[in-house]
């Protein structure tokens, strides 16, 4: 305060002051770019477990908040890829929720190099891929496959059990979400072989037969590629090939798998 009674403002409150609104002019544009990353994103970049690492504001502690956020940003993009794109049809189950454990843990970049990569392996190897998908898949779905494999070819006909809960609550069927997975597996190897799409969601037969349930209970769905499906008042499905030309494919697939150790045997007649 001067001697006339007026006020002096230091030059140490101008520097105050000034570096009070720049500091308020950073932190609005930074809040204002992680909003517009989040909505880009489709994730909210403000959570806790982003904002964790850098809680003490120190710029030494700025890479692990942006590290967590690439995470978060990459997970959601390769969800919405797989989502949107089926570009994981030519996976099998293991590989899918292997790639799932990774996503949870440390997703890999979503870069336009990477996907393009991951769709050539995919491509590359998809058969042998789909080959031991689906030698996993009748394994679990036939027990005469485990102790005779190398003997073993596709059946015309088998039975997927517990697809759908015992409608007596009281007695246990097998019912496992698995064997959902087991079906939708079958079903994606089924339109590769015949080099048709994936059906969307309400399509499938998963889903069909899920609308079936909640209707008739019980009846037949039918697949205009050469497959059907029954369903029984004990919640088990039995699947059955039509055509000799999807037959053969599938047993195609299960000689890559063996490299040549099946017996031969031919289709019969419808």
């Amino acid at each position: 305060m001067t001697e006339n009674g007026e006020v002096k403002v230091s030059y140490r409150t101008e520097q105050l002051v000034s570096a009070r609104d720049l500091a308020m002019k950073k932190f609005m544009e930074g809040m204002a770019l992680i909003a517009e990353a989040s909505a880009l994103c489709g994730v909210s970049l403000f959570s806790h477990k982003i904002m964790k690492p850098c809680a003490y504001g120190l710029p030494e502690s700025l890479p692990g908040s942006i590290e967590t956020g690439r995470r978060e940003i990459d997970r959601h993009a390769w969800t919405l890829l797989f989502r949107e794109t089926g570009m994981d049809r030519y996976w099998n189950h293991k590989q899918r929720e292997a790639f799932r454990n990774e996503l949870d843990s440390d997703p890999p970049v979503a870069s336009i190099e990477v996907i393009r990569d991951t769709l050539v392996k995919a491509a590359v190897s998809r058969r042998d891929t789909l080959a031991e998908g689906f030698v996993g898949l009748l394994t679990e779905l036939d027990r005469s496959f485990r102790s005779n494999r190398q003997q073993y070819t596709m059946p015309r006909k088998f039975v997927l059990r517990g697809l759908f809960p015992e409608k007596d609550s009281l007695r246990y069927n097998g019912y496992s979400t698995d064997n959902l997975v087991y079906l939708r597996d079958f079903e994606n190897i089924v339109c590769i072989c015949s080099g048709a799409s994936t059906p969307g969601t309400g399509y499938d037969m998963t889903d069909r037969l899920t609308a079936l349930r909640s209707t008739d209970y019980t009846g037949d769905v039918v697949n205009d590629l050469g497959w059907r499906c029954r369903l029984y008042a004990n919640g088990n499905v039995h699947i059955s090939i039509e055509t000799n030309a999807l037959l053969d494919s599938l047993n195609s697939l299960i000689g890559t798998y063996f490299a040549g150790q099946l017996a031969d045997r031919k289709s019969n007649d419808i």
